[in-house]
């Protein structure tokens, strides 16, 4: 937990005193595997999530597949959000959209995206409502529901968030009418060559351009636990004329990287 803390805490310490943001963004599942913590030896000796899972279970037993331990964690993972997130959003005075974790919603696990507001609080959480099948088979995630969707306010200014997968729908360009800033947070378990580059078009680039939002941020997690493995090319667009420009990009697809671009609303 501790590791977790410091290196999140070093990102945003480094990017405010550069930069002085209303508003960091992390990607989907940055909070996601804070539950295999305290099974960090059991992993250590596995090559694959579904090996893991085996070693696991010899010193767990009642743990019957890999969606009980996300839920039987979800409330110690929830303590350590509201701790290095929260505290952090209170300190710089800054809203923080954490990226996304697996939460307990009455014995149903979902892939919740979270937000935390200067004052240190919660104020906003989004469910993913179209899911990966890694997310249905390996982990038994529920999808969520349009119903719960709603954004959140930074000076007046609405904010949206959608999921990876979800937004390459076109449902969420009438939801999201009358927004100001369209979040896209991407864990993409794909190797990101021409064709994938390709699909990311597809995703935010396509629904700004068939919406009334003018800016948009895709936000990529990039990185490896065990056999799975994220890339993307993070990246801020403008809507201009039904056209989209990149104001913004990220040069790698598979390191750390801070993309940080001030946006003047019209």
């Amino acid at each position: 937990m501790e590791s977790f803390k410091k290196k999140i805490s070093t990102i945003v310490e480094n990017v405010y005193k550069e930069f002085k943001p209303d508003l960091i963004i992390f990607p989907e599942y940055s909070a996601v595997f804070l539950a295999l913590i305290p099974f960090e030896q059991e992993i250590g000796q596995a090559e694959t999530v579904s090996q893991a899972f085996v070693n696991i279970k010899k010193n767990n037993p009642f743990l019957k597949d890999l969606k009980t331990i996300f839920l039987k964690q979800a409330h110690m993972v929830e303590a350590v959000i509201n701790d290095v997130f929260g505290d952090l959003a209170c300190q710089y005075e800054f809203y923080i959209i954490g990226g996304s974790y697996f939460a307990n919603e009455n014995g149903e696990l979902r892939n919740r995206g979270f937000v935390y507001g200067p004052e240190g609080k919660l104020i906003y959480t989004q469910d993913k409502v179209y899911l990966t099948p890694i997310e249905i088979n390996s982990f038994k995630v529920s999808p969520g529901n349009f119903k719960s969707v709603n954004g959140f306010y930074i000076y007046n200014r609405k904010i949206v968030i959608s999921i990876c997968r979800d937004t390459f729908f076109k449902e969420w360009e009438d939801l999201f009418t009358g927004s100001d800033l369209w979040v896209d947070i991407k864990a993409n378990g794909t190797e990101f060559n021409a064709q994938e580059k390709h699909s990311f078009e597809k995703a935010l680039p396509a629904r700004l351009c068939s919406s009334d939002v003018t800016y948009g941020v895709t936000v990529c997690l990039t990185g490896q636990f065990l056999e799975l493995f994220w890339q993307g090319r993070s990246s801020i667009i403008k809507k201009t004329n039904n056209s989209i420009e990149y104001i913004g990009q990220t040069d790698h697809f598979i390191n750390q990287e801070i993309l940080v671009k001030e946006i003047w609303f019209e």
